[in-house]
């Protein structure tokens, strides 16, 4: 849960505990597509633990992992100030 606590100040808005529990709803503001995108969301009331997966990547995705591994590696470098 670390980036929640980064992430708005990189972004320059102050951060608030409640930012991390809200109503289990769907909201105007979802747009026409929120019953494809945000289903899961709006059945959540907050963000739970993350939970290590359970199964290996997919076999027909590796080339892109590998494609895109040092990009992600870079990016994990650079702090959130």
């Amino acid at each position: 849960m670390l980036i929640s606590f980064h992430l708005p100040k990189a972004a320059g808005i102050s951060f608030y505990k409640n930012m991390l529990h809200w109503q289990a709803k769907a909201r105007t503001e979802d747009g026409l597509w929120a019953r494809y995108w945000h289903e899961t969301i709006h059945k959540s009331a907050g963000y739970l633990p993350n939970k290590p997966k359970s199964t290996s990547f997919p076999e027909h995705l590796k080339s892109l992992l590998k494609e895109c591994l040092p990009h992600y590696e870079k990016l994990n470098t650079l702090p959130l100030e």
